[in-house]
């Protein structure tokens, strides 16, 4: 059982890992790359963990203005696009709904750079069972009552 690298993603063995990366959780190799990569990965890291949050805070705001000042030109624009986002729809719940509705072409953007996975603005929400489908599913189910 080694450690894992935050960098590289790789679980490796507690040899990859020298004393101060043992703490920090980067291995030897990924120690090794220049700090604007290892910096822009934790940005990345970063801009990833905001869109799973249920709500986007006026601290992952301000994150995300210190994000679109980067260097690096893929974090620059993947925040300012979620800064966008965080500033029409902050929750979560159904973001994507207002997303397509308000600003069709932002949530294609989105799309397009990964961050919102499976959908476009251009697609209706299909329901995951028709009425005919329940039909078909026959009595032997068994629904439990919470």
């Amino acid at each position: 059982m080694g450690h894992h690298c935050w960098v590289c993603g790789r679980t490796r063995a507690n040899e990859k890992f020298s004393g101060k990366g043992h703490a920090r959780h980067i291995c030897k190799d990924c120690q090794r790359l220049p700090r604007e990569q290892r910096d822009a990965v934790q940005a990345l890291r970063d801009i990833d963990g905001i869109l799973d949050q249920r709500n986007i805070s006026a601290k992952n705001m301000a994150r995300l203005k210190t994000l679109c000042r980067s260097s690096n030109e893929e974090v620059r624009q993947k925040a300012q696009l979620v800064l966008e986002m965080a500033r029409i729809a902050p929750h979560r719940r159904k973001r994507r709904g207002i997303l397509a509705r308000q600003m069709p072409e932002l949530l294609n953007r989105l799309v397009e750079e990964g961050l919102i996975i499976g959908y476009s603005a251009g697609t209706e929400a299909e329901p995951l069972l028709e009425d005919e489908d329940v039909d078909e599913i026959g009595d032997d189910v068994e629904f439990l009552p919470w």
